[in-house]
């Protein structure tokens, strides 16, 4: 009996030891977010380097500087889980990217088509706004509950 208690414990040990923690919501966050804020570099880095696009040189300045913030955002959201990634439990983490990912794609889709039919009405607008998914992406404008 004591040689099989003994079994049970040694065999259970390294679980033990490699147990993961849950992710907290700012985990949660942080992986959602991930996947949206390489989408927004995405998008303004082919704004910036397309050459059919003219813009002004205030309009320029607008979107470097929307940039600068993205990247800003992705730096801040790599240094928050560079610490921590090998201690959560990477299932949870997966799903909040793929959630994530889904929504880029599901909102540029929903904004496509949305522009489609609102180009003629001038109401260009309500497609950023109405888009399930991109309000989600949204809170990823806020990062401000990250520690650092």
């Amino acid at each position: 009996m004591r040689v099989v208690l003994c079994l049970l414990f040694a065999l259970a040990a390294p679980n033990i030891a490699l147990a993961q923690q849950a992710p907290n919501q700012t985990d949660l966050k942080a992986a959602y977010c991930i996947p949206v804020v390489e989408q927004k570099i995405k998008v303004l880095v082919s704004g910036i380097e397309n050459p059919s696009v003219t813009m002004s040189a205030e309009d320029y300045s607008k979107l470097a500087k929307v940039l600068h913030q993205a990247r800003t955002d992705m730096h801040r959201l790599q240094l928050y889980f560079a610490p921590r990634l090998e201690q959560l439990d990477q299932s949870s983490l997966m799903a909040a990217r793929k959630r994530g990912l889904e929504d880029v794609e599901r909102g540029s889709r929903d904004q496509d088509a949305c522009l489609g039919s609102f180009q003629e009405a001038g109401r260009l607008s309500m497609c950023f706004k109405e888009s399930v998914a991109s309000i989600r992406a949204q809170a990823c404008n806020d990062l401000s509950n990250l520690p650092f």
